[in-house]
């Protein structure tokens, strides 16, 4: 796990993603504060709207509850984009 100053993250924010998709956590440090960029894994879909309706509520209520509007939006994609091939 790599620990970087968010002053000096900033410029090389690309490579710090590219680490944390790879699978190396990296930990952003600002004073007393931490952030940790890690890799994760939205959870495969193959159902209906309902059912995407449901596992998306689920999310809010789960472990998953600090997910951003635009990683469920990601999932979302992903469901479109499957749909249409």
């Amino acid at each position: 796990m790599k620990t970087v100053p968010l002053s000096e993250a900033q410029s090389s924010l690309t490579q710090l993603f590219d680490e944390a998709q790879a699978g190396s956590p990296v930990l952003l440090v600002r004073e007393d504060q931490v952030l940790k960029l890690e890799r994760v894994e939205p959870p495969e879909f193959g159902g209906d709207r309902r059912t995407l309706e449901s596992m998306l509520l689920d999310a809010l209520r789960s472990p998953h509850e600090d997910w951003t509007p635009q990683d469920l939006e990601d999932i979302a994609r992903r469901v479109r984009a499957r749909r249409a091939e």
